[in-house]
């Protein structure tokens, strides 16, 4: 529940955006990995339009152990 409470802040999904309809995960890139991934931050699709499905998408990509 924590770690739901900490990406959805004020109804806004952290690392969740939406460019022209399709759902995307962005995340910044902590400074100390910008040299070994080789850019400022990670942008990735997730190929899908329906909030929901992108919500909970985001949340597993997010997960960190």
């Amino acid at each position: 529940m924590l770690l739901l409470y900490l990406l959805i802040r004020f109804e806004q999904i952290l690392y969740l955006t939406n460019r022209q309809g399709s759902y995307h995960f962005r995340r910044i890139v902590p400074l100390g990995l910008r040299a070994i991934i080789g850019s400022r931050e990670m942008i990735r699709s997730l190929e899908t339009h329906d909030f929901k499905t992108a919500r909970k998408t985001v949340i597993e990509m997010a997960h960190v152990d």
